[in-house]
């Protein structure tokens, strides 16, 4: 009976950190389903040349497509700390974020993300 208890323990903690694990993540994998996304959530969205940005009060994404995951994360070893803090320092001088709610930038298959929870949240 122990050993039952044990397990289904075990089982239950597993498919909870599935869900917690499903429920964050990056933001879709095809830019214009990400742009529908934001807009239906009613974020000022625009694609251009890869790149889908999305604005609204206080809240901002930068998702940056790539052709495949490789490119990717050849363009995510590249990146440069100080750049990083500066793109920051000046989402958060134009108040399109908050200074702790920031994530990323982070690389997910062929994208890279970067922006406020919220945001890249709505982005999925």
């Amino acid at each position: 009976m122990k050993n039952f208890v044990r397990i289904l323990c075990l089982a239950l903690a597993i498919v909870m950190l599935c869900a917690t694990l499903a429920s964050c993540g990056a933001p879709a994998k095809d830019p214009a389903d990400a742009v529908a996304a934001l807009k239906e959530e009613g974020y000022i969205a625009v694609k251009l040349l890869g790149v889908v940005t999305g604005v609204k009060d206080g809240e901002a994404v930068i998702i940056t497509y790539y052709d495949d995951a490789d490119k990717a994360k050849a363009a995510m070893d590249k990146m440069d700390e100080a750049a990083i803090e500066d793109l920051k320092g000046k989402l958060v001088a134009l108040g399109l974020s908050e200074e702790g709610d920031l994530v990323g930038p982070k690389r997910s298959g062929n994208m890279i993300y970067m922006g406020t929870k919220a945001a890249i949240k709505a982005a999925k």
